[in-house]
Order: structure tokens, then C-alpha cells, then sequence
């Protein structure tokens, strides 16, 4: 088997969560979907995996180095989600307010200059 023919059988990110865990991207209507709610699904259908899958769709999903990261999200307590979640939900804006914070003096002034 060539490396072209490889590489179009082998299942990429999205297709793993779409194909694998049956989690959509996409409401009824065509909208993408909030990304905690796709979360949400990815955490349910983890927990019909077993060691072995989790461990390989970790890697596809999330590639080497942040596998373990994924693998902890998916198989964290639902209470500690939760608070995740509503961490996420309330950080809104909260990049820009940090920014703005940081060039509010002279330096900021005169690089703005």
C-alpha cells in the first residue's frame, strides 16, 4: 500500500468524532453548534470506548503532545466539566479586557505612537 492510499483511509480529527463517536458539528438547521455542546457529546460517547480506542482517537483527535489533555477533559468527573464549562462560557471578552489592561500605561502609550 503506497502512502497516498494510506493516508486516505486513515480517519483525521473530524472524522473520528463525526464517524466514530456520531457527534455533530451541526444543529437540525445547519448552524454549527456550540463548541461546549459538541464537547458534551464527545464526553458521552467516550464512555462507550474502550482503553485501547479512547487511547487511538485521543491521539487522532488531539495529536501526541495534548492527547493527554483530551483524555482527561473526556474522562473528567461531570462536576469538575461543569466547571470547565461555565469557566469557558464566562471567559468571554476576557482576552481583549487583558490586552487593553496591559497597553493602559506610558509603554503602550508610546507604542501606539
Amino acid at each position: 500500500m503506497n502512502s497516498n492510499s494510506s493516508s486516505k483511509n486513515k480517519l483525521g480529527a473530524l472524522d473520528v468524532l463525526t464517524k466514530k463517536l456520531g457527534v455533530s458539528f451541526y444543529d437540525a438547521s445547519g448552524k454549527t453548534r456550540p463548541f461546549i455542546d459538541v464537547l458534551e457529546d464527545a464526553r458521552q460517547a467516550w464512555q462507550r470506548l474502550s482503553e485501547t480506542e479512547k487511547v487511538s482517537y485521543a491521539k487522532t483527535i488531539a495529536g501526541q503532545y495534548a492527547m493527554s489533555g483530551w483524555l482527561a477533559l473526556m474522562d473528567t468527573a461531570p462536576e469538575k466539566f461543569n466547571q470547565i464549562k461555565d469557566s469557558v462560557i464566562n471567559s468571554s471578552g476576557t482576552a481583549q479586557r487583558v490586552a487593553t489592561e496591559m497597553t493602559d500605561n506610558v509603554e503602550g502609550d508610546v507604542r501606539r505612537l
